[in-house]
């Protein structure tokens, strides 16, 4: 997904670094900027579906790759912790597949796809 945010309080040489390679995880990368004062800048972000920005809203450099860092670690969690329940209705029904074990299932392939998503920017 693409959004076009502005970035304060950010030098050339970091939106350069952001531009030419992406963020250090590659959750996101600028796809085209223009500075428009000394210290701000607008920019053309690719991201994650999942990384709620609001088109035209001014951000902090740190604090949007905060924001994609943040995201990543919750889907992170949320996968683990539907595991675990996962394994919790697999153990209590040996053998027979249940409509709440199949739920969870569901649920942990569309976490797995988000943080798919959210990785592979």
């Amino acid at each position: 997904m693409e959004t076009t945010i502005y970035i304060r309080k950010c030098s050339m040489n970091s939106i350069n670094i952001l531009f030419s390679q992406g963020d250090i995880n590659k959750n996101a990368s600028i796809k085209s900027y223009k500075f428009v004062s000394a210290d701000r800048c607008k920019a053309l972000i690719r991201h994650s579906i999942d990384v709620e920005l609001t088109e035209n809203r001014t951000y902090t450099l740190d604090g949007f790759l905060a924001r994609c860092e943040t995201k990543l670690d919750k889907l992170k969690r949320k996968l683990s912790d539907l595991e675990s329940k996962l394994y919790y209705e697999q153990s209590r029904q040996i053998g027979f597949s249940t409509r709440r074990e199949d739920s969870i299932k569901e649920r942990i392939e569309k976490v797995k796809e988000q943080i798919k998503q959210l990785s592979n920017i």
